[in-house]
C-alpha cells in the first residue's frame, strides 16, 4: 500500500508538472508553527501533539521536556513528556534520569557540577545506562560539551536526519604540555602562549611581530583594502610553526608562501616579507642533507629529506644543520624492538635498510656524504682504526643502522646483531671564509646477541661537532704572546727603574729583583686578560650577530689556545690583585700632631715633659679613621656578584651562550667558553658602570664622600697625615687647624667652625690662602734618612705594638715608642713649617705629562705638587675601584670555565675574595699600628 500511494503521488505530481507553463512563477508555501511543509502533497501538514516545526520546515520535532518516538509501520512522529527529575537524551529518543552521581538539570540539559568532567548516557555497548552518571578528564584532556552539526543527506532515504549530535566527551588537548582549565578549554604553563594549538615561550614570539599593514590585501580594481580576517588568524601563527620548527613543518611554510600569493607577491607586504624572511635563512645557512635508502633486496627511493632518521631519541630538533650551531648531544637506550622500530621503514627482522646520504650545495648540485667506518672494540673496520681526518683515512657511502640478517647461523645458532651505537656528524669550516667542507659522518658499531639486545638495553649517541682549523687564529695568538713577554719585560723595567729612583737604591738587589717580577707579571696579567677578554667579546658579537653565516666559533678543543691564554690571564690577575693589596698593606704612614698642650705634666723629668707634647685620642681617632678607610670599597664584591647574577639570569643574557649563531632559529644548544666569557665580562662590565655612576653622580656629592669627610677630620682635630708607598714619594693631607687647638669643646668648636664659614680666619690649606689640603710630595733624602735613623733605633720594640697583651718589659718599649715618636713628631713639623734651612720644600703644579708618566723629577729640594684631582686615592682601595673590579671578574671566569655554572662559580669567586680582603685587612691594621707607632689595642 505505501509503494502504491508513492506511486501515485509521483503521478499526479507529473501530471502537475506538465500543466504548469514554462517561466510561470510558483508562489512559497509558508507554514504555521504547529505544521510542516510535505513535500509529496505540496502543502502543509500539521504536527503530531506535543511537536513543532522543525528547522528544515519540513519536518517536525518533539518540544522540549518530550522524547520522540516513531511508529514502525506508519512512521509516524509521537511525543512522550519526560519527567521532573528526567532529560530528554542527546537523540532526542528517550527520558534519562539526571539525578545524583554528581550531575544536576539546567535548561532542559543534565550537567556535571565539576568542570573538568562530562554527562555519559550510554554503556560501552551504546545502550542507555539507568541514569546519567560523569566522567572525569584527565589533566591532558578538555570536556567538550555537545555540540549539534548539519549531517549530510544520503539520496535514497525517505526521512534523511536533518542534524547529527555529537555527544560530550573528553579532548586531548592539542599540546602536550598543555592542562584543562575550568572553562572547558586547554591553557598553555606559566610564561608559554599558546599558538596554532602548540605552546612556544612567550620570549620566543617577541621577535614574531606583525604590523597592521601586513594583514592588509589590496585589490586595486575596486580601490579597497581590507584587513583581511584570514590573515589575522594565520600569518603569524604559522611563520611561528614553520621557523621554530626548524622548517619541519611544512604545512605552516606553505601556508606562508599562499598568503604571499594572495598579495600578489609584493615584496613589501606582510606575507611575503615573511616568506623572504624564511627563505633567507634556509638559502645558505642550513646544510640541506637528504637520502637514498636500499633494502637488502635491492629495492631503492627516491631522493628524500633526511630530517631526523638517525636522531633516534626523543630530539626531533633540526638545529644541527644549521651552519654553526652547536646542540646537546642525544644520548639513550632501547632494546632491539624499540630500534627496529624507530627506523624510518619500520624495518623488519628479515630485512636491512641501507642509507646514503647526500647533501644539497649552494649551486643546486647533490653531493654525497662520505662516511668513516669504526668498531667499538677498536677493531679495523674498513680499512679505518680511529683517526677520521687522517690521511689514511677509507671512506665509503653507504651504511646501516641495525643489520638483523648477516648474524644469522647456517646451523642454527642464536642471531648476532649489529648496530650503530654512535652517529657523528663533522662538519669542518675553513678559516676566514664563510663556507663549510662537505660533512663527514663518523659511524661507531657494536655488535650484541639479539637475545642480550631485547633484554639489555644498548645505548646510542647522536651528536653533531663543527670544526674550524684554528692555524692562523693561534699563530696570532702566539705571536701576541710573544710580543706581551717582551712589552712586559720592558715595562717591568721601567717600573723597576722608578723604584730604584724613588728609593735611593743604586745597586741592583733583592728588592729590585723583586718590584722587576712583580711588574712583569702585573704587565703580563693585563695583556693576556684584556686580550682573552677581547677575543671572547669579539666571538659573543660577531658570531651571535651574524645575520649571514660567516664565522664559527674555536670548538676543537685540541687546537684551542685561548682557554689556556684565559686561564692563565685569570690566574696573573688575581696574582696582580694580591700583589696591590701587600704594597698598600705595607705603606708609610704617619700622623703629624701640631696640638700644643695647654698644661703640662707636673714632672721635673725632661722626658716626660717631650712625650706630653703629644696626646694620643686625636691620634688614635685619626689612625682609626685611616685604618677603616684603607679597607673602604665603594663596589662591594657581594653586591657585584649579586648583580651579575641578576644580569645573567633575571635579565636572561645567559641564554646567549649557546652556539647556535644569529643564522638559526632558537634552539637549545651548548654552551661555550668564549661566549659565557663575554657575558660574565658585560655583565661585571653593567655593575661597574651602574655602582660607579651612582657613587660619582649622586652619593658622594650629595651624600657621603669617605676621603673628603676624612680630610675635614684632620682638621677638626689638628693631625696631618703622611703617606708613602716609596722612600721620598707619596702624599700628605694637611690637617693643622686655623684655630691654634682642636682639644676644646663642643661650644668653642663650632664657633671655630662658624669663623671658617664666614672667611674671618685663615683658610685649611698649606698655603693659607686656599683650601687645597692634599699634595704629591717628594721628599729631601735627607729628610728620608734622620725618619730612619729614628726607626732604626726602637725597630727592634715594634713588635710590642701588635701584642694584644703586655708582656715584661713591655713598659719600658712603650716608653721609648713614645719618645721617639714625640721626636719624629717634631722633626716633621718643623719640615711642613719651614723651620729647616737644609730640609725644605716648594709647592707647585706638577705638568700634565708629568703625572700622566708619573715620572720622577730631580729632588734638589722637597717638592709638592697641588693634589686638586685627588690622585691621593691612589693608596686607598677607593682609588683602586676599578682595578679590583677586574679581578673580581677574572675570579669569577676563572671558576666559571672550571665549573661551567653562574651561581656556583659566583659563590666560589666570594670565598676567594673574602679570604683575600682578610687577609688584607690583617695586614694593613698590623702595619698601621708599626708605622704611626699607635699601639694596635687601639685600632678597632
Amino acid at each position: 500500500m505505501r509503494v502504491l500511494a508513492v506511486v501515485v503521488v509521483v503521478v499526479v505530481s507529473a501530471l502537475v508538472g506538465c500543466c504548469v507553463k514554462p517561466g510561470a512563477a510558483v508562489e512559497a508555501v509558508e507554514c504555521a508553527e504547529t505544521e510542516h511543509f510535505d513535500q509529496i502533497l505540496f502543502a502543509c501538514v500539521s504536527c503530531p501533539s506535543f511537536a513543532s516545526q522543525a528547522a528544515d520546515g519540513i519536518s517536525c520535532e518533539c518540544d522540549a521536556g518530550y522524547a520522540a518516538s516513531y511508529d514502525p509501520e506508519s512512521t509516524e512522529l509521537s511525543c512522550s513528556p519526560c519527567a521532573a527529575d528526567e532529560v530528554v537524551s542527546l537523540d532526542g529518543t528517550a527520558c534519562l534520569t539526571c539525578v545524583g552521581n554528581g550531575t544536576f538539570i539546567e535548561d532542559g540539559q543534565c550537567l556535571c557540577q565539576d568542570p573538568l568532567a562530562v554527562p555519559v548516557e550510554r554503556d560501552d555497548s551504546g545502550a542507555f545506562l539507568p541514569r546519567v552518571r560523569c566522567e572525569q578528564c584527565t589533566s591532558d584532556r578538555a570536556p567538550q560539551t555537545s555540540v549539534t552539526v548539519a549531517a549530510d543527506t544520503t539520496p535514497g532515504l525517505l526521512f534523511p536526519a536533518n542534524t547529527v549530535v555529537i555527544p560530550a566527551q573528553c579532548s586531548m588537548c592539542s599540546d602536550p604540555s598543555m592542562r584543562a582549565v575550568a572553562d572547558d578549554s586547554c591553557q598553555c604553563p606559566s610564561g608559554e602562549t599558546n599558538i596554532a594549538g602548540a605552546c612556544w615561550p612567550t620570549g620566543v614570539l617577541a621577535s614574531y611581530q606583525l604590523r597592521v599593514s601586513d594583514i592588509d590585501v589590496l585589490f586595486p580594481d575596486s580601490q579597497q583594502v581590507v584587513e583581511s580576517a584570514f590573515f589575522s588568524a594565520h600569518l603569524r601563527n604559522n611563520w611561528v610553526l614553520c621557523r621554530q620548527s626548524g622548517f619541519a613543518n611544512t604545512t605552516a611554510c606553505q601556508v606562508v608562501a599562499n598568503l604571499c600569493v594572495m598579495q600578489m607577491y609584493e615584496r613589501e607586504d606582510g606575507a611575503c616579507n615573511v616568506y623572504l624572511d624564511l627563505l633567507a635563512d634556509t638559502s645558505d645557512q642550513r646544510l640541506r642533507f637528504q637520502m637514498v635508502v636500499t633494502d637488502a633486496y635491492g629495492n631503492a627511493s627516491p631522493l628524500t629529506d633526511l630530517g631526523t632518521t638517525f636522531q633516534l631519541c626523543d630530539d626531533q630538533s633540526l638545529a644541527w644543520q644549521y651552519l654553526g650551531t652547536s646542540t646537546t648531544p642525544s644520548k639513550c637506550r632501547f632494546t632491539l624492538s624499540q630500534l627496529r622500530n624507530r627506523l624510518p621503514a619500520p624495518q623488519s627482522s628479515d630485512n636491512t635498510l641501507f642509507f646514503e646520504v647526500y647533501v644539497r650545495t649552494s649551486n643546486g648540485t647533490v653531493e654525497p656524504v662520505p662516511v668513516f667506518i669504526r668498531s667499538a672494540s677498536g677493531r679495523e673496520l674498513a680499512g679505518n682504526l680511529h683517526d677520521p681526518f687522517a690521511d689514511t683515512a677509507q671512506y665509503v657511502r653507504r651504511f646501516f643502522v641495525l643489520d638483523e640478517v648477516s648474524g644469522r647461523s647456517v646451523g642454527g645458532a642464536p642471531p648476532i646483531v649489529r648496530f650503530a651505537r654512535e652517529i657523528a656528524v663533522v662538519v669542518t669550516a675553513p678559516e676566514g671564509k664563510p663556507t663549510v667542507r662537505l660533512p663527514i659522518i663518523i659511524i661507531t658499531y657494536s655488535d650484541v646477541a639479539a637475545e642480550e639486545f631485547e633484554a639489555t638495553p644498548q645505548p646510542f649517541l647522536f651528536r653533531v661537532r663543527y670544526k674550524i682549523s684554528s692555524g692562523q687564529y693561534n699563530q696570532a695568538l702566539l705571536g701576541l704572546t710573544i710580543a706581551f713577554v717582551a712589552i712586559s719585560f720592558v715595562l717591568a723595567g721601567m717600573r723597576a727603574s722608578t723604584y730604584t729612583r724613588r728609593n735611593l737604591v743604586t745597586v741592583i738587589n733583592g728588592a729590585v729583583l723583586q718590584v722587576f717580577f712583580g711588574g712583569y707579571l702585573r704587565a703580563m696579567a693585563t695583556l693576556l686578560f684584556w686580550t682573552s677578554i677581547g677575543c671572547c667579546m669579539y666571538w659573543l658579537i660577531f658570531f651571535q650577530g651574524q645575520q649571514q653565516f660567516r664565522t664559527l666559533l674555536p670548538i676543537n678543543p685540541d687546537d684551542d689556545w685561548l682557554p689556556g691564554l684565559l686561564i692563565t690571564g685569570c690566574l696573573l690577575k688575581l696574582v696582580e690583585g694580591w700583589l696591590v693589596l701587600r704594597r698598600l698593606g705595607s705603606l708609610d704612614v704617619f700622623l703629624v700632631d701640631w696640638e700644643t698642650p695647654s698644661r703640662a705634666l707636673p714632672s721635673n723629668d725632661e722626658e716626660q715633659q717631650n712625650a706630653a707634647a703629644t696626646t694620643i685620642w686625636r691620634r688614635s681617632l685619626i689612625a682609626n679613621e685611616w685604618n677603616e678607610l684603607t679597607q673602604l670599597r665603594k663596589l662591594k664584591p657581594t653586591i657585584t656578584l649579586l648583580f651579575v647574577i641578576v644580569v645573567l639570569h633575571g635579565f636572561g643574557l645567559a641564554q646567549y651562550d649557546e652556539q647556535d649563531p644569529g643564522t638559526a632559529p632558537q634552539f637549545e644548544g651548548t654552551s661555550h667558553y668564549a661566549l659565557r666569557t663575554a657575558l660574565i665580562f658585560s655583565a661585571f662590565l653593567l655593575a661597574g658602570l651602574a655602582q660607579l655612576l651612582f657613587f660619582g653622580l649622586f652619593y658622594d656629592r650629595f651624600v657621603y664622600n669617605p676621603l673628603l669627610s676624612f680630610i675635614d677630620l684632620c682638621s677638626l682635630a689638628n693631625v696631618s697625615v703622611l703617606i708613602f708607598d716609596s722612600a721620598i714619594h707619596g702624599f700628605y693631607i694637611h690637617g693643622h687647624t686655623p684655630h691654634g687647638f682642636a682639644d676644646v669643646d663642643m661650644y668653642t668648636m663650632l664657633v671655630n667652625l662658624k669663623k671658617e664659614a664666614e672667611d674671618v680666619v685663615a683658610r685649611r690649606g698649606l698655603e693659607g690662602e686656599t683650601d687645597l689640603q692634599t699634595f704629591e710630595i717628594f721628599v729631601p733624602q735627607k729628610l728620608r734618612h734622620e725618619w730612619d735613623v729614628m726607626l732604626d733605633r726602637i725597630s727592634d720594640n715594634t713588635e710590642v705594638l701588635r701584642r694584644t697583651t703586655l708582656q715584661p718589659g713591655d713598659v719600658e718599649r712603650m716608653r721609648q715608642l713614645a719618645q721617639a715618636n714625640a721626636a719624629l713628631n717634631q722633626l716633621f713639623m718643623g719640615f711642613l713649617d719651614h723651620s729647616f734651612r737644609d730640609i725644605d720644600y716648594i709647592v707647585k703644579t706638577r705638568p700634565f705629562f708629568d703625572r700622566f708618566l708619573d715620572t720622577t723629577p730631580e729632588i734638589k729640594r722637597g717638592l709638592f705638587f697641588k693634589d686638586e684631582s685627588l690622585a691621593l686615592a691612589k693608596m686607598l682601595l677607593l682609588g683602586n675601584e676599578v682595578r679590583f673590579l677586574v679581578v673580581e671578574c677574572a675570579v669569577f671566569i676563572f671558576w666559571d670555565l672550571i665549573v661551567k655554572n653562574y651561581v656556583i662559580a659566583a659563590l666560589l669567586a666570594w670565598l676567594v675574595l673574602q679570604v683575600l680582603y682578610a687577609w688584607f685587612g690583617v695586614t694593613s691594621t698590623q702595619n698601621m699600628a708599626v708605622k704611626t707607632l699607635t699601639d694596635g689595642r687601639f685600632l678597632i
